[in-house]
């Protein structure tokens, strides 16, 4: 990438003379207010979940909160033109742990380890941020629900920067001082805004920062990756997909990026 941090020994950006733009500021849709009931089924599902995945053995208080079918479906990890998510495999509540372990494992594991592993999963899942109609699939509500740009606009978009698509994050949250790395001056972006990282930037020795590329020279800082669950988001994101189900909301689909 042409647009590489400067590896200065106290890691502050210096400022470019010039002020032209290094990208256009593109912010895409962020989901409405969430339906009050289904806010709760989540932050439920994020504490049943968070405390399942402390011990061992079989998880019905997380199968309770699954559809009595979940659908697994797959996408693509890469900018293709006809980006969708097909399905992989339908299954009862019982095995949806297992089967979800099975999709994301590049070995084959046993059945405790295809369970750990679906926990797992479903963890990280639980706590993505923008539910609502997703943009990505059709009809459903689920978690990174996004908006997303056309191919054409994407595609010249990374052309321009000279960058991945694995590149650019969204700005899911407005940043606070807490999310910058010590001496730095932060940086300002919007709700839903697209931003430019840069992964050979030089690393810090703390966990987890990335280095963004601000859109105007001199707007670069590193920003607090969260372990996962900071600010900035992927801009091809997994999908945790809930429906109304015997009078309650209930997990009915997983969409899983895999190679």
């Amino acid at each position: 990438m042409r647009l590489l941090f400067a590896a200065l020994a106290a890691l502050i950006f210096s400022a470019s003379a010039s002020a032209q733009d290094r990208y256009p500021q593109i912010i895409v849709a962020m989901p409405g207010e969430v339906d009050p009931e289904l806010a709760d089924f989540v932050e439920n599902l994020r504490r049943v979940t968070s405390r399942a995945s402390l011990s061992s053995g079989p998880a019905p208080e997380i199968e309770a909160l699954l559809a009595d079918t979940v659908e697994l479906l797959v996408g693509n990890v890469e900018f293709v033109e006809y980006d969708r998510f097909e399905t992989f495999l339908t299954t009862g509540r019982d095995d949806a742990l297992s089967a979800l372990g099975r999709l994301a494992s590049y070995d084959s594991p046993g059945p405790e380890a295809q369970q750990r592993r679906g926990m797992d999963l479903l963890v990280e899942l639980a706590y993505d941020p923008a539910i609502g109609e997703n943009p990505w699939m059709p009809g459903e509500i689920c978690t990174s629900a996004f908006g997303r740009l056309s191919f054409d606009e994407m595609r010249a978009l990374l052309a321009r920067t000279d960058s991945s698509i694995h590149d650019w994050r969204i700005a899911s949250a407005l940043p606070t001082s807490a999310m910058f790395h010590r001496g730095h001056p932060g940086m300002d972006w919007k709700a839903g805004q697209l931003l430019l990282t840069d992964p050979g930037a030089p690393s810090i020795r703390s966990c987890c920062w990335e280095a963004v590329v601000g859109p105007r020279a001199g707007e670069d800082a590193y920003v607090q990756a969260g372990f996962g669950r900071g600010a900035l988001r992927p801009y091809l994101n997994n999908h945790l997909c809930f429906g109304w189900q015997n009078g309650a909301w209930k997990v009915t689909r997983i969409a899983i990026r895999t190679p």
